[in-house]
């Protein structure tokens, strides 16, 4: 029972990619958003684009101008979640799920942001 509870607790911790062949069985790893861009930085380059889409990842809550003459008309960035989840490497089709941690995160940052 006590190793069902821990899987069960790292599993909301855990972010995931799942990969395979488009109508085929598929295969998924645990891993995190450093890892996600580690493991895929020499993904494929999407047909017609001459750069790869980022991936899945935090931005840090950051202050923007919106003049660059005035720095006064700063405004603030939430922090939040960007990127693509889904890509091809190697011709696999992978798909990047977000920890429920993350998830949840996310949706108390944007319950905060419309009070």
């Amino acid at each position: 029972m006590g190793m069902l509870l821990s899987i069960a607790f790292t599993d909301y911790f855990d972010w995931r990619v799942i990969l395979g062949y488009e109508h085929g069985p598929t295969l998924s790893f645990v891993t995190d958003p450093v890892g996600v861009r580690a493991v895929f930085r020499l993904r494929d380059l999407p047909e017609g684009k001459s750069r790869r889409e980022a991936l899945r990842h935090w931005v840090r809550q950051h202050w923007r101008k919106r003049d660059r003459d005035d720095a006064e008309t700063s405004i603030e960035v939430s922090e939040h979640l960007r990127g693509a989840t889904r890509f091809t490497w190697h011709g696999l089709t992978c798909r990047i799920r977000v920890s429920p941690a993350d998830t949840d995160k996310l949706k108390a940052t944007k319950a905060r942001r419309a009070l």
